[in-house]
């Protein structure tokens, strides 16, 4: 088996899933219609019924990724962010930044404000840690 052969079989699980999404969005939708339907019959909702379904389900967008590769990117840029760091090339929030560029290549968005403010917290909880003989725990 080759790479392209590798790539083309991730094709038909894609497409499996993204039929099992269209199903569970459509189960989703009939019981939140049901649901609407008896609260508009029983006069729980006080509302006009075109508003009571005017509502819409979002799925996340499937896609197919070489997750691989992108874990041997992330590995890479964050030990050259490291070493940058050490020599002073480029700040801590700087490296912050470009990392949030290279992660969200994988569908994550970082909050670079709050995770400055939990590591932080993280490295006083550290400096205030009493010390514990080994094999306990908080």
């Amino acid at each position: 088996m080759n790479r392209a052969t590798a790539v083309e079989m991730g094709t038909p699980t894609f497409k499996m899933l993204s039929s099992k999404q269209k199903y569970f969005k459509y189960l989703l939708e009939s019981i939140l219609d049901y649901q609407i339907a008896m609260g508009l019959k029983t006069r729980y909702l006080n509302m006009p019924e075109e508003k009571a379904y005017d509502y819409e389900v979002i799925v996340p967008e499937l896609s197919v990724k070489d997750v691989g590769k992108y874990a041997t990117v992330i590995g890479q840029v964050s030990s050259s962010l490291a070493v940058a760091q050490d020599r002073k090339w480029v700040d801590r929030e700087t490296a912050r930044k470009i990392f949030g560029v290279v992660i969200s290549y994988l569908g994550v968005e970082l909050d670079l404000e709050g995770m400055e403010e939990k590591v932080a917290a993280d490295e006083v909880e550290e400096e205030n840690e009493d010390y514990l003989p080994e094999g306990r725990k908080k």
